[in-house]
């Protein structure tokens, strides 16, 4: 059966062959996006590219707790066979998960979950990258960096996005680094701007705010974004370095770019992420032991000093 994409409630907009076991049945698998950012698409992309010979139903619902509400209503209406979902809060995504549940649907978790309790009720795995070690790749080539260039103290500006317990993790890593290191960090602004709208203006109010800031970093790729374009737009392009997190083809371009503003982000595998979810699905149907219930995606290091690396990315996701 062809997959089929259905954006629900909102239009959307966050490789190699995949060995999952045969299924019974073709499936219908349930995605719901928390917003349509390049990983979001990749593991969508990841998701069909696994579910091929099954139907594959999208749902993003942009963060708004009541269109997760109905993304979930709908799946379940539809009698779908599991639904991979990244919650968007902990607490109170759980009402939504837990009527999935009880009809009968498998849940797997990814990027995001709920509490310790809810999850060992309600879901059945939880599909994510190695979030400390987003900020602890990126803190290692950041910390290089500012002793070469800067010393051991520096004034940082950051853009977070800790309403998500998955940013707190990238934050706290990075900055467990830093501190191993023995770089003092003067932190003169500290702002949640994870969307590329939002975190643009945000960056730029922090530069205009803090003219004399060494160098910024962000814990997801919209605050990346943002942060590196308010340094173009300030005309100081190559003068402060950007530390990030994910990676984008956007992203990758802007590592290439000269002179270099980005000099690293750490990314998460979206393609990856998705199919390991499928083959998860795909066990549970055919009621295979899935082992863990943490189902661990690796991530990958990106620098402006290695082109070739970040050329190969963009050639296989541009």
């Amino acid at each position: 059966m062809k997959a089929t994409i259905i954006s629900a409630f909102i239009a959307a907009a966050i490789g190699g062959a995949f060995g999952a076991p045969a299924s019974a049945k073709d499936l219908t698998i349930g995605v719901m996006l928390l917003n349509g950012d390049t990983y979001f698409s990749n593991v969508v992309k990841g998701v069909q590219d696994a579910n091929s010979d099954g139907n594959t139903i999208i749902v993003n619902y942009n963060g708004d707790a009541a269109k997760e509400s109905r993304g979930f209503d709908d799946l379940i209406t539809r009698q779908v066979d599991a639904i991979i979902t990244s919650p968007l809060n902990p607490d109170s995504s759980v009402s939504a998960i837990r009527r999935a549940a009880q009809a009968g649907i498998d849940v797997i978790c990814y990027n995001t979950c709920l509490n310790e309790d809810a999850q060992k009720q309600y879901v059945k795995a939880f599909v994510l990258s190695d979030q400390a070690g987003l900020g602890r790749a990126t803190g290692e080539y950041a910390a290089r960096y500012i002793k070469e260039n800067i010393g051991d103290s520096i004034t940082m500006g950051i853009l977070t996005c800790d309403s998500f317990e998955i940013c707190r993790q990238r934050r706290d890593a990075f900055f467990k680094v830093l501190d191993d290191e023995g770089i003092s960090v003067d932190l003169v602004a500290d702002q949640e701007a994870y969307v590329v709208d939002k975190a643009v203006p945000v960056a730029e109010n922090i530069l205009t705010a803090n003219p004399d800031v060494d160098a910024l970093w962000a814990a997801n790729d919209g605050g990346t974004v943002g942060l590196v374009k308010a340094v173009q737009n300030a005309g100081r392009a190559g003068e402060i370095p950007v530390f990030g997190t994910d990676m984008t083809p956007q992203l990758g371009q802007m590592l290439l770019a000269e002179p270099h503003t980005l000099l690293t982000t750490t990314g998460q595998d979206g393609l990856a992420t998705g199919r390991t979810a499928v083959e998860v699905v795909k066990k549970l149907d055919a009621g295979e032991d899935i082992g863990s219930f943490d189902q661990i995606v690796p991530v990958s290091n990106f620098t402006a000093d290695d082109p070739k690396a970040v050329e190969s990315y963009l050639k296989d996701n541009g």
